[in-house]
């Protein structure tokens, strides 16, 4: 179900467009399974001389795909849309729908990496938090994409790291206390290396064998990479 409330003022020389859209995702059963909001406001068109109304048409259009382009992206309805119905039709069991859930959330923020959609990069950050991701195939991944992206200076980037570094935090997994050390004097942003020490500090002590980063980002869309038997 969408419910939208959206309003174009045009004169000859700027289109102003705000909109108000609700997304909500129901199963068979009308529950609801998930729900987001894109409210905003904003000058599409600015011209000297005049604008047509096909002019403001076109522009209200792309606009109006680029929204709900986003809203359809979110983690939140992706996994309604995707991990649900799986979940159903697979009969997995509650660890194999949550190890699902995390790998494609992982493999969802590593495509927004390449891809340079770093404002949704925070947010992305924040639902693998909320997952209590400690089992080591998964941590694995996110450590490789912090050493990845450990020599860029661009700051929501840096900041998703920063929020990568508090699901090691919360592991306390001494797998990775080496790799933040060494994260601790390598890293390019100050603010990198500020995190990394921190999450050394939070970590278990232990004599366990060391993460140590391949530069390979597994593509974990092959089934073959889900862990039947996951650690969570």
């Amino acid at each position: 179900m969408l419910t939208l409330d959206q309003f174009r003022s045009d004169s000859g020389f700027v289109v102003e467009f705000n909109w108000g859209f609700n997304l909500r995702i129901y199963d068979g059963k009308r529950t609801l399974l998930a729900q987001v909001k894109n409210v905003g406001s904003e000058d599409l068109v600015e011209k000297i001389m005049g604008i047509t109304r096909g002019m403001a048409q076109r522009a209200i259009t792309r606009k109006v795909g680029e929204i709900f382009f986003e809203m359809l992206t979110t983690p939140e309805i992706h996994n309604a849309m995707i991990f649900e119905p799986a979940k159903a039709a697979n009969r997995l069991s509650q660890a194999e729908f949550e190890m699902l859930q995390k790998k494609e959330t992982i493999q969802t923020m590593k495509e927004q990496i390449e891809r340079g959609e770093k404002t949704k990069l925070k947010f992305t950050a924040g639902q693998l938090i909320k997952k209590d991701i400690k089992d080591q195939e998964s941590l694995d991944q996110l450590a490789e994409i912090i050493w990845k992206e450990r020599n860029s200076n661009d700051r929501s980037v840096v900041n998703t790291l920063g929020y990568l570094c508090k699901i090691f935090m919360k592991s306390k997994n001494p797998r990775y206390s080496s790799f933040f050390e060494k994260l601790g004097q390598e890293g390019k942003a100050r603010r990198l290396r500020k995190y990394a020490r921190k999450t050394v500090q939070r970590l278990d002590i232990g004599i366990v064998e060391q993460f140590e980063p391949t530069g390979d980002l597994v593509d974990i869309h092959n089934d073959s990479n889900i862990d039947k038997n996951p650690d969570v």
